[in-house]
């Protein structure tokens, strides 16, 4: 059973707002409602505006369209549900029954006052699922590099008993030179006016 809401808002005890999002999907187990249980198996956040922020000392903030400040519970919130995906299936709780969390067609900001600077991309898409072994998640973008865009396309996966992760990445159409002006930490960039496709993995 699928519902799309729109105009969500997640509200705090004090009646704050802690997180907003101008629509999102929500399907829900059919098995649980049979056991009086409103348990999600997919949730998705429709079109909103993100913003990450690296601080100084290397810690992530998240913000949602919405919201205000960055410094909100949105990072919060998107923490708990990954912390759901990451347990093995319980059918006693709610959001047990939880196998994927996406958020599509977004507007990213990237702020890094580490190194002072402000990535965009216009266009992202994030899934992050459940799996036999732990978490399944997949990332699309198209970056704006000074007017240039860059598509790039990222795989992870996480192994809950080895405790081990795998990064794959593809990216077309990369401009050294742009990264470069963007203070991005690989010396020499600024002289490649190249595009470059390719692959980088990592475990």
């Amino acid at each position: 059973l699928d519902i799309r809401v729109v105009g969500v808002r997640a509200i705090g005890p004090q009646g704050q707002v802690l997180a907003a999002v101008p629509a999102m999907v929500v399907s829900l187990s059919l098995r649980g409602m049979l056991h009086g249980m409103v348990a999600p198996t997919r949730l998705e956040i429709l079109s909103p505006k993100v913003r990450v922020v690296r601080s100084p000392d290397g810690t992530f903030q998240l913000g949602l369209e919405g919201n205000g400040n960055v410094g909100d519970k949105a990072g919060e919130i998107t923490e708990r549900i990954i912390t759901d995906l990451l347990a093995p299936p319980d059918r006693t709780r709610a959001m047990g029954y939880l196998r994927e969390f996406r958020i599509s067609d977004a507007d990213l900001q990237i702020v890094d006052e580490r190194l002072g600077t402000t990535w965009h991309a216009p266009k992202a898409s994030v899934r992050i699922s459940r799996d036999r072994k732990g978490l399944a998640g997949e990332l699309a973008m198209s970056l704006d590099l000074s007017g240039e865009t860059a598509d790039v396309d990222a795989e992870i996966g996480f192994d809950r008993d080895a405790k081990k992760i795998d990064v794959g990445a593809t990216f077309h159409n990369l401009d050294p030179s742009r990264l470069g002006a963007k203070n991005f930490p690989i010396p020499d960039l600024k002289g490649i006016a190249l595009p470059l496709q390719g692959t980088i993995t990592s475990t």
